[in-house]
């Protein structure tokens, strides 16, 4: 399997993660199912990452697209929406203000506002990071 392959896979791994944890959340799977899954498919990006593959080779847009426009999904909009309405947020008012997702999911979707330049990100006293919206 080619570098390239490896690495998209690493990336639906962690994308499945993703998943697995909102599952969990919504009690979709008990606790010993979710963490066989986990444990499955953490052994397999081991495996992968074992094999040497260097992934600072490849950039963020390398990263398979799943999505077909660059219309901010609901998840970003209630973000955006909530960093708005707060005229800015850090990292914790964000994951507290929507407990249903995971942080990871959070954090990607903050990504992506970021990427759109829809929010802007600063950093205070070299530990608290605040999100402002874009005017």
């Amino acid at each position: 399997m080619e570098d390239k392959e490896q690495f998209n896979l690493l990336i639906n791994i962690e994308s499945i993660l993703d998943l697995l944890n909102t599952l969990g959340k919504q009690k979709f799977l008990s606790q010993t199912e979710l963490l066989l899954l986990e444990k499955n498919l953490l052994s397999l990006k081991l495996l992968i990452l074992s094999n040497g593959i260097d992934v600072s080779k490849f950039k963020v847009s390398d990263k398979p697209k799943f999505e077909t426009d660059d219309k901010p999904s609901k998840v970003e909009k209630n973000i955006l929406d909530f960093i708005k309405e707060k005229e800015g947020a850090d990292s914790l008012e964000i994951f507290n203000a929507f407990p249903q997702f995971s942080r990871r999911t959070i954090k990607r979707n903050i990504n992506q506002l970021l990427r759109h330049n829809l929010i802007s990100r600063q950093v205070i006293n070299n530990n608290k990071t605040i999100y402002s919206p874009n005017h």
